[in-house]
């Protein structure tokens, strides 16, 4: 039996947001100045089934995805995403002035996807890093590469949600074009270097995290690797417009965690050092970049068989600069922000949560305390190896900076973070926030497991909770490299500082 859409006028975007439409034609303003794709106004029939329950509930993207009977997206008919224009201008003048009132489908798959990956609210967006995804959607006359990795991503997880394997394979054949058109574009010293190629090396690592035939992120790293190469080959100088800094500073967020879990300096060490960074978040990425150099070099004093007194010290000393970095930026941060950023609430029973004045503070301070909570952790290690014969000066330096960054403040900051998820984990967040919390997440784990705690299968059992809810499966590879690097290397350094507490 046909069904009858409901009475509302607005267009599809809008009574999906459960907003109010303002009906402008042929697109919604309101849509427009969120940064949305307007689907329009066009309604199609919905069928309803009736069941011995009674009529069954309309599938909330049903009104939404094209038709059986729509054309296929252009980026699944041939090779180029524009070739459907030489068959559309055969088509009648009638045909061509009622679709250019409705979208494009593949406008369609880039606004729905966004919906479920960004923000709901638009005024949210500053706090991810994955903001850059919106203004590559924006992006004009984008290239063959960015316009067919866009297709692969948005039609493949609409076609997820949706459960419509056909949306699934078109999708991934999208991914193949786009692909060979990066090769192309890769090897083209005039496209090599633009933004829309680096977008495209973006979309194609989101497309491999979520794609992945397993819960291993070994194919998505290597990806990463590449397109660091690729940042660092364009220079610091080449990140003018919106779209490059919001590219730029995804790339180096995501390449400052792979630095610390890894313990290797970054591939963009050097350009991060010389970018002038526009905000605080940068100046905060920008440190993390520095502990993973800092990292680097214990362990190497570590494997060099000198690991002495004095090497420690300075190793220590480094850290103790970084903390105070850390500091610093927080007092600015606190200057520049609402009062109170943020603010600690019991709820019936034990749970506590921390909830914030804004998703951009949410993040910031994430990022923030994961980051001194690698520095504490790593201050509290070098300390507890240090020999009880050494002089009274440096037995005093040491013994306050264990008090300072001891097991009672790695449990605070970790149980902080952890207690800070589940507001960043909101649906109307969208995806990209629940990602964002991962790093974080992970290294709250590995510091409440060390300090084993009583509560700590509790967190455990939240944080997979969460994660496997919002369908990031990888996050138990994550989780699982975190926790083996960090506790190899550093109980290995902390052995041969022992060993080596009296030679200088």
């Amino acid at each position: 039996m046909v069904g009858i859409p409901g009475k509302s006028k607005g267009c599809h975007t809008c009574r999906r947001r459960k907003i109010k439409c303002d009906l402008q034609q042929p697109s919604c303003k309101r849509c427009l100045q969120s940064g949305r794709v307007c689907e329009g106004y066009k309604r199609g029939p919905v069928f309803l089934n009736r069941t011995a329950q009674g009529w069954e509930k309309r599938s909330r993207l049903e009104e939404a995805l094209p038709r059986r009977d729509e054309p296929d997206i252009a980026a699944v008919q041939a090779d180029s995403p524009r070739s459907s224009s030489s068959s559309s201008s055969s088509s009648s003048s009638s045909s061509s002035s009622s679709s250019s009132k409705s979208p494009s489908p593949s406008l369609q798959f880039h606004s729905l996807f966004l919906e479920s990956y960004l923000p709901s609210d638009p005024k949210l967006g500053p706090g991810l890093t994955q903001t850059w995804l919106a203004e590559a959607v924006r992006f004009n006359n984008p290239g063959k590469a960015l316009e067919y990795s866009l297709h692969a991503l948005c039609m493949t997880r609409i076609g997820r949600i949706a459960g419509d394997e056909a949306l699934v394979v078109k999708g991934g054949m999208a991914y193949g074009h786009s692909l060979r058109e990066l090769q192309l574009a890769l090897s083209s010293p005039k496209l090599a270097g633009t933004d829309d190629t680096l977008a495209t090396c973006l979309v194609l690592s989101i497309y491999e995290l979520f794609e992945s035939t397993t819960n291993s992120t070994e194919g998505h790293e290597k990806h990463i690797t590449g397109i660091e190469r690729l940042v660092a080959w364009r220079g610091p100088g080449k990140h003018e417009s919106a779209l490059a800094k919001a590219l730029l500073k995804n790339v180096v967020y995501t390449s400052m965690v792979k630095s610390i879990q890894y313990r290797k300096t970054s591939l963009l060490k050097a350009l991060v050092d010389k970018v002038e960074w526009w905000d605080l978040q940068g100046e905060l990425f920008a440190k993390g970049h520095t502990l993973g150099s800092l990292l680097e070099d214990l362990d190497h004093l570590k494997n060099s068989g000198q690991a002495n007194l004095g090497g420690a010290a300075q190793c220590l000393q480094r850290c103790c600069k970084l903390d105070t970095d850390f500091e610093d930026l927080h007092r600015r941060l606190a200057m520049e922000s609402v009062s109170p950023m943020y603010w600690k609430t019991e709820l019936p029973g034990t749970e506590v949560v921390v909830t914030f004045a804004t998703l951009y503070h949410a993040h910031l301070m994430l990022d923030f305390w994961a980051l001194q909570l690698a520095v504490s952790t790593t201050i509290d290690i070098i300390c507890s190896q240090v020999p009880a014969e050494v002089p009274a000066t440096m037995r005093n330096f040491i013994d306050r900076l264990k008090l300072l960054h001891g097991g009672r403040r790695q449990v605070e900051l970790a149980t902080t973070i952890m207690q800070s998820l589940s507001f960043c984990m909101r649906d109307e967040y969208g995806l990209a926030s629940s990602q964002k919390c991962l790093f974080a997440g992970r290294v709250a784990l590995f510091s409440l497991r060390r300090n084993t705690i009583e509560n700590l299968s509790f967190y455990e059992e939240k944080f997979l909770e969460l994660t496997l809810k919002k369908g990031l499966r990888y996050a138990q590879d994550i989780s699982k490299d975190m926790r083996s690097a960090w506790t190899e290397n550093l109980s290995e350094q902390g052995q041969g500082l022992r060993q080596n507490g009296n030679s200088d």
